[in-house]
């Protein structure tokens, strides 16, 4: 997900899916959470971040979380029986 500063709220990012439903995002306390856009609300622990740039010398952060931020894919996730940090996605078709 692209996340973008809120315009109203400090700390709180928005983001659109594909079909243009609107997602928002808070975070704080190394945690990013879902607000709003989803079924349900859901906190996913940040393991890193990173800076990055545009090819305009823009900096954007780029956040390693411990699992999706989409709620429909969490279903098919399972912890690394050697890892409890390392998640492995099974794309369900």
């Amino acid at each position: 997900h692209l996340l973008r500063p809120s315009p109203y709220f400090k700390e709180h990012y928005v983001s659109k899916t594909k079909d243009k439903k609107e997602l928002e995002f808070v975070i704080e306390d190394g945690m990013i959470q879902a607000v709003s856009g989803f079924t349900g609300t859901f906190k996913s622990a940040i393991l890193s971040e990173e800076l990055g740039y545009n090819k305009n010398y823009e900096p954007f952060k780029i956040f390693l979380i411990d699992r999706p931020l989409d709620p429909s894919l969490q279903s098919s996730i399972r912890a690394d029986a050697e890892s409890p940090t390392v998640w492995k996605a099974e794309l369900l078709k």
